[in-house]
């Protein structure tokens, strides 16, 4: 088989993602709310999946009004259950 060279690293210094977030982002406030004591010291992915999980709940809380103004439309128009049992 052939030679596997090694490669550069992608990131040579340490980046300060504290500078490039703006005070005002819904991840500083998720970063005040939330303690996020059980995620282990690990890999660049860890962080990058605790990132991703970050602006998810980032999101369903921006958008909770209008979820909750969705699931109150839908609500009204639902069929019940028991339309739905066969005999």
């Amino acid at each position: 088989m052939g030679q596997h060279e090694r490669q550069q690293e992608m990131w040579v210094e340490p980046i300060n993602l504290g500078k490039l977030i703006p005070d005002d982002d819904p991840l500083r406030k998720i970063n005040r709310v939330l303690k996020l004591d059980f995620v282990r010291e690990g890999t660049p992915w860890d962080a990058y999946e605790v990132t991703n999980m970050a602006r998810r709940i980032a999101a369903l809380i921006l958008l909770q009004s209008e979820l909750d103004k969705n699931y109150e439309a839908v609500k009204v128009t639902a069929i019940p259950w028991s339309e739905f049992t066969t005999a």
